[in-house]
């Protein structure tokens, strides 16, 4: 998982960071970074659907879930 996340953009890897680790809101991460919120939602969603991807083996059409349920996942 480590190498996973080590192997995500710098940006992407940044916001999970703070999220996964420091726990921050995605409001507190965007203000930290001086982002919108709305960048710091999408990179925390590809980057979760990236490291999901790599983890599983999947690529990305497959799976079986939508988008919209994906994002669910990671907001919820």
């Amino acid at each position: 998982m480590r190498e996973a996340i080590a192997r995500l953009p710098e940006g992407h890897r940044e916001v999970l960071e703070l999220r996964l680790v420091e726990v921050l809101s995605y409001a507190e991460i965007a203000e930290s970074l001086a982002l919108p919120i709305g960048t710091v939602r999408s990179r925390i969603h590809h980057a979760v659907m990236r490291l999901r991807n790599e983890l599983t083996g999947q690529s990305k059409t497959e799976g079986g879930n939508t988008e919209h349920e994906e994002q669910r996942h990671v907001v919820g």
